[in-house]
């Protein structure tokens, strides 16, 4: 992990279809640098099995990003993006829907109209090597996200969390770090790997000697 934070050459940006993603400008919170950096995370090799999970789709952007970097990885692995859409927010995510379509990555790619508690019972616990939060950023809505998080990612996968420093849930969580960069949750401990800019990486790891039940019915076989 501490390799790839290294060497953030994002080669895979470089790729035409990538830019033609950025060309389209969807509408995301996110700066081009760390719309790369989702890219590069997606990609890496070095990350054990497991699919990605977004929690907070709003129009697709950083969705598109994860796709491509996935794609790269080439292992038939999904991206599973979820939000609880309003209305007006569900016409987006068709829309998002569709140009992940057009870039033909619709078939990687699974949107799911709720939040992550739906996503904790619908999927079996460990079974993501990367999840991106970018959600709810209030205090509470940031620590169930997490929460959750914990459960569903896998032995060596990473926690990615948007707006560190800048909104107050995120910000929270980061501030929660003990002296050594940990967070325990569940059976799950998380250490700081890095922040970069308002995006903060986390690693996760595995505890067995917590009797904390996770099992829990899942009907994505896929992953």
């Amino acid at each position: 992990m501490g390799e790839l934070i290294d060497q953030l050459t994002l080669k895979y940006w470089s790729q035409p279809a990538c830019r033609r993603a950025c060309s389209w400008r969807i509408p995301a919170y996110v700066t081009d640098k760390e719309l790369e950096l989702l890219v590069s995370l997606a990609a890496d090799p070095s990350l054990p099995s497991g699919s990605i999970l977004e929690i907070g789709t709003y129009m697709g952007g950083t969705t598109i990003a994860l796709c491509h970097g996935n794609s790269k990885r080439g292992r038939g692995e999904l991206v599973i993006t979820c939000d609880p859409q309003s209305t007006r927010t569900f016409d987006a995510a068709a829309r998002c829907l569709s140009a992940m379509a057009a870039l033909q990555e619709e078939e990687s790619a699974v949107y799911v109209m709720g939040d992550s508690n739906m996503i904790v019972h619908m999927c079996r616990p460990r079974s993501f090597r990367m999840v991106f939060i970018d959600g709810d950023h209030s205090r509470q809505g940031a620590w169930i996200d997490l929460n959750n998080a914990a459960r569903l990612i896998c032995n060596r996968g990473i926690v990615v969390m948007h707006d560190v420093r800048a909104c107050p849930g995120p910000t929270d969580i980061w501030e929660s770090l003990d002296e050594n960069g940990e967070l325990r949750l569940g059976k799950t401990v998380l250490r700081e790997v890095q922040l970069i800019g308002g995006t903060g990486i986390l690693i996760g790891e595995t505890c067995t000697d917590n009797d904390i039940p996770e099992e829990t019915d899942s009907w994505l076989d896929a992953i």
